[in-house]
């Protein structure tokens, strides 16, 4: 039976990549919603709903049709945009299930909510693979293993507990965090019940995730579309309404009537001058913890400035499931020129979700923190893209042998004034970053002097400094002054064998850092993606061969074979260089061409020993 009507529905359920499937069930499911529903309704059934919160256990979509629409499953948008189906009895299936979702929801175990939202309990699974008749609800049947299966015989995910795991792992390692993988999974999979127990089973009892192994080509298509969910390829760019605002009631006209026999206004006028001071409220309430302006300094370098607020999902650009861990705000810095110390954005620059949200922390909450990690992880310039995107000053202080207590806390100085030679105070780094709203960065802290870190003791701990080189002046920190320090060992001395130089340091100085993170170098997809934006016109093929060279330069980094690193800084060069030097070679002469660009970035800077190492990864990678 062709269903009436049915044919774009039908033209998207042959679209095999979930992300764009999911985009076109939702634009087809749309009329069907918007057909019963407005977003007053929308908004109370969210209020008396037990799965809509702030709370860990509960989701905070929306409250709008849009919204709704977003949250649903694809059986559910199936179901809405196929004629087949009663709207309205749907429509009160769906707020059933989301307003009693123990009486009429579909439980699952894969959700934080322990819910499916808004999938009524008596929708059929596997719609998709019933079509083009999928209105015969037939019941869940299990097999004798006790697997959850469709009435067609085919269960939901056919690759297995096994490929489950291994595209939950290749997930783990770009960085998300294990519910989000598993909502996403869940949503675009389909998997059993007794699938996701069984991962959560394993993962409960093992301590290290295997190495990665290649994926087979349906596990590979399987890992795109779950990644495509995670990072939001799919979703509709609309913005988050504030929640603290008030609508107009849908029977508006009545109440105007009884307000004009009062002699007041009308209810949206009201609403409005309501809404107005909420919003006053809600700025008044962050400028009470932030200073609002900051003076120009007296040479009129340093412009005026204002701190507003901003969701941190929409400040780095972050979409999908992760965003739900950034729907909250941070300071965002207005400036009336542009700041002299504020550094330029990467819109390339690729925010890992964990390390994020733990440098965000400590913004919020002034806490000091430590970064840790290899040499050209990007520690340092992590914290400074976070400063960028906020628009935040960043003051940068590079410890080195040379470093001594007058850098850090200032020198008398003779200079001119009026033809007669006096003795002037010039400031150091420490009080110029803590006078100003300024993001101070220590770096390579663990190579500090111990004798040089005991003046910073008492700035670790969030107070002031006394200068006693100028009179015992006291200088208070700026409320919007932040600390940061980054180090290639947590600061206990070189546990690697490859960095000289860097000291056992004081454990009273480190106790003061109360927030840690370890950066790691980016992963193959995040490289992948960073190759593309910087250098588009580099072959895909080549561009998959840098990739390749880049990881196992890194393994052989990591464990010691190579002494020399490389950053991003360097594949992006070496990527830049093969571009160059292939325009520039004949055909006949591309291997050559190859050969040098990685000469000229890699080999030629490498030392007798690593060289061997290097041209070895080389001319496997490259042949």
């Amino acid at each position: 039976m062709i269903i009436r009507g049915s044919n774009a529905l039908l033209d998207a359920l042959r679209e095999e990549r979930f992300a764009n499937r999911r985009q076109q069930l939702r634009a087809l499911a749309k009329p069907a919603l918007e057909s019963k529903l407005n977003s007053g309704l929308v908004r109370k059934w969210f209020a008396n709903s037990p799965l809509v919160g702030t709370d860990p256990h509960q989701i905070n979509p929306r409250a709008t049709v849009t919204g709704l629409r977003d949250c649903l499953d694809e059986d559910t948008l199936i179901a809405l945009a196929s004629p087949t189906y009663d709207t309205g009895d749907l429509i009160e299936g769906i707020k059933n299930a989301i307003i009693s979702p123990i009486m009429h929801g579909t439980p699952s175990s894969a959700s934080s909510t322990g819910y499916t939202f808004g999938r009524p309990k008596t929708l059929a699974h596997g719609l998709r693979d019933r079509f083009p008749d999928p209105a015969v609800l037939l019941p869940t049947i299990t097999t004798t293993e006790g697997s959850t299966m469709t009435d067609t015989g085919k269960p939901p995910f056919a690759g297995g507990l096994e490929a489950f795991t291994r595209i939950y792992d290749c997930c783990q390692r770009e960085g998300f965090e294990t519910t989000d993988i598993i909502e996403a999974m869940r949503v675009v999979l389909d998997p059993t019940d007794a699938m996701i127990e069984g991962l959560n089973a394993l993962l409960e009892v093992r301590k290290v995730a295997p190495e990665a192994a290649p994926l087979t080509p349906a596990m590979q298509t399987a890992f795109d579309d779950v990644m495509s969910y995670l990072n939001g390829d799919d979703e509709d760019e609309a913005p988050t309404p504030d929640k603290s605002l008030y609508n107009p009631p849908a029977d508006a006209q009545l109440i105007d009537l009884a307000l004009s026999q009062a002699g007041l206004p009308p209810i949206g006028k009201l609403i409005g001058e309501l809404n107005d001071a909420t919003a006053k409220a809600k700025v008044a309430a962050v400028q009470a913890a932030i200073p609002q302006v900051v003076e120009a300094s007296a040479g009129g370098a340093t412009p005026k400035g204002r701190v507003v607020t901003i969701k941190a999902s929409k400040a780095f650009g972050i979409k999908g499931a992760a965003a739900k861990s950034f729907d909250f705000d941070v300071p965002m810095w207005e400036w009336d020129a542009p700041h002299p110390n504020v550094p330029p954005i990467d819109k390339d620059y690729v925010f890992r979700g964990t390390s994020l949200l733990r440098i965000l922390y400590a913004l919020l909450t002034n806490k000091r923190m430590y970064l840790h990690g290899h040499s050209g992880s990007g520690k340092t310039t992590y914290i400074e893209q976070v400063a960028a995107r906020l628009y935040w000053p960043f003051l940068r202080v590079n410890f080195d042998g040379d470093i001594g207590r007058l850098d850090l806390i200032g020198r008398d100085t003779l200079v001119q004034e009026g033809g007669t030679t006096v003795s002037q105070f010039i400031e150091g780094i420490l009080p110029q970053m803590l006078s100003g709203p300024y993001i101070g960065c220590f770096d390579e802290i663990d190579a500090v002097k111990p004798e040089i870190s005991f003046v910073m003791q008492r700035v670790f701990e969030g107070n002031g400094l006394m200068l006693t080189e100028d009179g015992g002046r006291y200088v208070t920190p700026n409320r919007m002054f932040r600390m940061f320090a980054t180090g290639n060992t947590v600061g206990q001395g070189d546990e690697f064998g490859m960095y000289q130089g860097v000291r056992p340091q004081s454990i009273a100085m480190l106790d003061r850092f109360t927030v840690w993170a370890h950066i790691d170098y980016l992963s193959e997809t995040e490289r992948s993606k960073l190759i593309s934006k910087r250098v588009p016109t580099l072959s895909k093929d080549m561009a998959t061969k840098v990739n390749k060279y880049t990881s196992e330069h890194i393994e052989a980094f990591k464990t010691s074979k190579v002494m020399q690193p490389i950053s991003p800084r360097g594949f992006i060069n070496m990527a830049e260089a093969i571009v160059m030097f292939e325009q520039v070679f004949p055909a006949s002469k591309q291997k050559d061409a190859v050969n040098e660009a990685v000469a000229m970035t890699v080999l030629d800077r490498a030392t007798v020993q690593d060289r061997v190492v290097l041209s070895g990864i080389v001319n496997r990678v490259f042949a």
